[in-house]
């Protein structure tokens, strides 16, 4: 429970790590995303998980899920590092599309009408809700921890990259260009988010640091130094 930090139930049948977590837009199911390579859905009823569907596929971890509605349908899309981003029916549990990174693939968002993917290649991939490819937008970091901002026009990454993973990237989904940077991380960023005001979050490395940022200019707004690294930031806050 959110208010009261009661543990109201465990969730068990994952034969590995938990890599990913995501509710759908009516929050009625929630997708995990495992190392043991499959990805499993929960119906909630009340407060209470039961198991659904388990979408078996991928040939490696899978590390990014995501639902989403289409034309009244649920669709869950997973990314894995079999270098691969799939499309799944909820209701079956069966495959509908499947798409190719060329390395890794780690990172989902979801806007109004595209989807976006990331790995290992250096380039975020944006297709359309069956997982036809629209473009291919290529970047000098390793992106990662995309995140898809309510105008629908642009999504934030940030990166794994050994030269350049102290900058965290704005970029048009529908021109691929890129807007905006931020410079001031002193390490990876694997976790990126919005504000609802539009002001940009990034944390993810072990400078143990999230630091809020305008969208606009790329200046710093505040810093916040925890006592360890950040992986993940809370979708649900942004």
């Amino acid at each position: 429970d959110f208010q009261s930090g009661e543990l109201l139930q465990i969730l068990k049948d994952h034969e590995n790590a938990v890599m990913d977590l995501a509710f759908s837009p009516d929050g009625r199911w929630l997708a995990s995303a495992s190392q043991d390579n499959t990805v499993r859905l929960w119906k909630r009823s009340g407060s209470r998980f039961t198991a659904g569907p388990v979408l078996r596929g991928h040939e490696n971890h899978v590390y990014a899920v995501r639902l989403f509605e289409d034309g009244g349908r649920l669709r869950v899309v997973s990314a894995s590092y079999d270098h691969t981003i799939r499309l799944w029916d909820t209701a079956s549990g069966s495959q509908l599309a499947l798409g190719r990174h060329e390395n890794r693939a780690d990172s989902l968002a979801v806007g109004p009408d595209w989807i976006a993917s990331s790995g290992d290649d250096n380039k975020i991939r944006i297709w359309d809700y069956s997982l036809r490819p629209i473009r291919t937008i290529r970047s000098e970091t390793n992106p990662t921890g995309l995140a898809a901002h309510a105008d629908g026009n642009r999504l934030l990454a940030g990166s794994l990259s050994d030269v350049s993973y102290e900058m965290v990237n704005i970029w048009n989904v529908h021109t691929g260009r890129l807007l905006t940077s931020y410079t001031g991380h002193k390490n990876l960023t694997k976790a990126v988010g919005w504000l609802p005001d539009g002001t940009a979050v990034s944390a993810g490395g072990d400078d143990n640091e999230i630091v809020f940022w305008n969208a606009d200019t790329g200046r710093e707004q505040r810093r916040i130094v925890g006592g360890g690294p950040c992986d993940r930031t809370a979708r649900t806050l942004l």
